[in-house]
């Protein structure tokens, strides 16, 4: 895989049940090297093999762009891109489907139910694109949770509810209002590396909660299977580590509000 973990130990915890779970997003993603014959025609034709699952359809769009300068001469900006896939949704807008020239993924939005209804749709979706589009390899795997945590007022610090927090230096107001918060963690025992975001939700928010936002990226680079039989446990090795970071974010305090 792309670059080497240092040396941790990592122990893996129990998952506890939590009958109102706080997701408002799971997504699995695989990135892939297709053959250059794949063409947005043939990426649009993904839709004909979903039996009518996901009637809508958007062109997803990737641009970029660079600048540059030079002494006495105008800056010159070029951008390039385009079409480069679809975003399939259900009919009911709580899931999500993306065939495009980087790769595959599927996302399931709020209500979430649970882990074997997700895998097993994705599993699927997931063999219908590898069947049409022949990917030469498959070179990321990843699982994204995002979770709505919100916190009932009054409290007096955030590790009340959440052990992985910014801290501030001492001499400082504690207080906080807003903050984002992100950290990348090498995991050598999986083969993998785990990014943990943190942020309050701004805008209109209940009165008496403060929101954050718990977002959970695990994910492994290297090659893998394309075949979803042989490539799934890799799936379900990297839910078991998700679960197990977000656990061990929260205290007891936080797992009694979705329990």
């Amino acid at each position: 895989m792309g670059g080497t973990p240092p040396t941790s130990p990592w122990a893996m915890t129990e998952p506890e049940h939590l009958s109102r779970a706080p997701i408002v997003e799971a997504a699995l993603g695989i990135t892939v090297i297709l053959p250059s014959t794949v063409d947005q025609e043939k990426l649009a034709s993904f839709q004909e093999r979903l039996g009518g699952r996901y009637p809508t359809k958007e062109v997803r769009m990737m641009w970029t762009g660079q600048v540059e300068m030079r002494p006495d001469s105008p800056q010159i900006t070029t951008t390039s891109g385009g079409p480069t896939g679809y975003i399939f949704r259900s009919a009911d807008a709580t899931q999500a489907v993306q065939a495009l020239k980087q790769g595959f993924s599927f996302s399931r939005f709020k209500p979430y139910q649970d882990w074997d209804t997700f895998s097993r749709e994705a599993r699927d979706l997931w063999s219908r694109y590898a069947t049409l589009t022949k990917p030469e390899k498959v070179t990321r795997i990843g699982l994204r949770y995002i979770n709505r945590i919100e916190l009932p007022l009054p409290f007096n610090d955030f590790k009340e509810y959440l052990l992985t927090i910014p801290e501030i230096a001492p001499g400082l107001p504690q207080g906080l209002s807003g903050f984002f918060f992100r950290v990348v963690i090498p995991i050598d025992k999986a083969e993998a590396f785990a990014t943990i975001t943190e942020t309050i939700v701004e805008g209109e928010v209940p009165k008496g909660v403060v929101p954050v936002i718990l977002d959970i990226d695990v994910f492994r680079t290297g090659t893998f299977p394309i075949i979803a039989e042989k490539l799934w446990p890799a799936f379900d090795r990297l839910r078991e580590l998700k679960n197990d970071l977000f656990f061990k974010t929260l205290t007891d305090k936080a797992k009694d509000l979705f329990k």
